[in-house]
């Protein structure tokens, strides 16, 4: 994919999509669809939250997935793939994408939950 920059996106992709808000974090920009991150931008590249769910609209592009490198350099795959060019240039495609990406950062936050809420309850079981 080319490289695209924060504002290119907020001032012509997403701003005629209602309810993307962004906010700038880690070195990049997150973006929300009504308050659910569904994006980021890292190393100029454009990342949209899959999930076992969606993973294959990225395979069939053969998009790479966001890896990330500590600063002891720990590798760690996250769940987002790059976002195929030709997807960004077509708004009603951009907004199924949208829309399948929260979908899957809504899986992932309910799974997230799930294993929080396990782990919090196993001492009291023990007692």
């Amino acid at each position: 994919m080319v490289s695209v920059s924060r504002n290119y996106l907020i001032l012509d992709v997403f701003s005629a999509l209602p309810g993307i808000t962004y906010k700038n974090m880690f070195g990049g920009c997150c973006f929300y669809k009504d308050g659910i991150i569904f994006a980021c931008i890292a190393d100029g590249k454009l990342y949209f939250k899959a999930d076992a769910e969606t993973r294959s609209l990225f395979d069939t592009y053969e998009s790479s997935q966001f890896v990330y490198e500590s600063k002891h350099h720990k590798i760690t795959p996250m769940p987002y793939w790059e976002l195929p060019e030709q997807i960004l240039e077509d708004q009603e495609q951009l907004k199924t994408w949208i829309e399948a990406s929260v979908a899957a950062s809504l899986r992932l936050r309910k799974k997230h939950k799930v294993k929080s809420r396990i782990v919090q309850t196993l001492p009291s079981l023990i007692n």
